[in-house]
């Protein structure tokens, strides 16, 4: 804008400001779930229970609540309202999602016994869908996942699906070669 300018209508906004207290069971990693605010795309990796986003667009966003693991929707608060001076949200104090979810652990290995590591295997969840995933170093793989769903379908690139229960203590999955 030049000097002596007229006519100009500027528009100063503070940066909204996103809070949320997170209720989680014991035994469920907060790392394996993601918040994401549906607008101007925002998304923030649990990694603790309380949550603070600022200088956001000021607007009103919906809350999307997805497993790290697979990106399986987990839950949707629609409507939150951010603004440089909203009070946080009664829906976000707490978030409580104790009771929706459950924690699946499995060890991927080869006919031979060899653990599958480091592979993005192909996980199909019960009334869910598909989605993506990764064994850690030693083949492991942690899936947080909504309560009601009862199996899910591992397909490591190169070998045969395996469908297994859900269980909380971790099961051994062995795949043949495709």
């Amino acid at each position: 804008m030049e000097a002596g300018t007229r006519d100009r209508v500027v528009r100063l906004t503070r940066g909204a400001r996103f809070e949320a207290r997170v209720a989680l069971a014991t035994g469920v990693p907060a790392g394996l779930l993601e918040l994401g605010l549906d607008g101007p795309e925002q998304r923030y990796v649990l990694g603790e229970p309380h949550v603070l986003l600022r200088d956001l667009e000021p607007g009103e966003y919906d809350l999307l609540v997805r497993t790290v693991q697979g990106r399986w929707l987990v839950t949707r608060i629609d409507g939150l309202v951010l603004g440089s001076d909203a009070a946080v949200d009664p829906r976000l104090d707490p978030l409580d999602l104790r009771g929706a979810l459950q924690v699946c652990r499995f060890r991927l290995e080869s006919a031979g016994g060899a653990p599958l590591f480091g592979i993005a295997p192909l996980v199909r969840v019960e009334h869910f869908g598909e989605g993506p995933a990764r064994t850690d170093e030693e083949g492991r793989l942690v899936l947080v996942l909504p309560a009601e769903v009862a199996w899910v379908e591992v397909q490591p690139p190169g070998h045969a699906p395996v469908r297994s229960k859900v269980s909380a203590v971790e099961r051994v999955l062995t795949f043949e070669p495709d």
